[in-house]
């Protein structure tokens, strides 16, 4: 098994990043710029926590930050989650339980609109 590449990491954290500024994201994510820039040049692994919320926040597989371009990634973990379905996960793992039942009479009364003016 390969050891974890920071070097590469750093790369593709800064890919993620795009044109946004270093302070920019860092205040996004919750961190300093420094701790964003330990991350990107490979002097610091980033936490799972931090791993957590670049998923969250700018919807990257984690597994396009931390495997090998070449590495083989199981077919339920190349699943893209769209931000209405991340919304309920969070809920559920927060256990809000009737935000949870609210958000999918929403989503489910969406689908439904959406298939009738598809004529479904």
């Amino acid at each position: 098994m390969d050891s974890f590449d920071e070097i590469a990491f750093g790369q593709r954290l800064r890919e993620v990043r795009g044109g946004m500024s270093r302070a920019e994201f860092a205040k996004k994510l919750g961190v300093t710029p420094l701790t964003v820039s330990k991350y990107e040049s490979g002097e610091r692994i980033p936490s799972v926590g931090f791993l957590y919320d670049v998923a969250t926040m700018f919807g990257v597989n984690p597994n396009r930050l931390l495997l090998p371009q070449n590495a083989q990634v199981s077919e339920v973990a190349q699943l893209k989650v769209e931000p209405d379905e991340a919304l309920l996960l969070d809920k559920y793992r927060k256990s809000e339980h009737k935000a949870i039942i609210q958000s999918v009479a929403t989503l489910a009364a969406a689908v439904q609109l959406t298939n009738i003016e598809k004529g479904r």
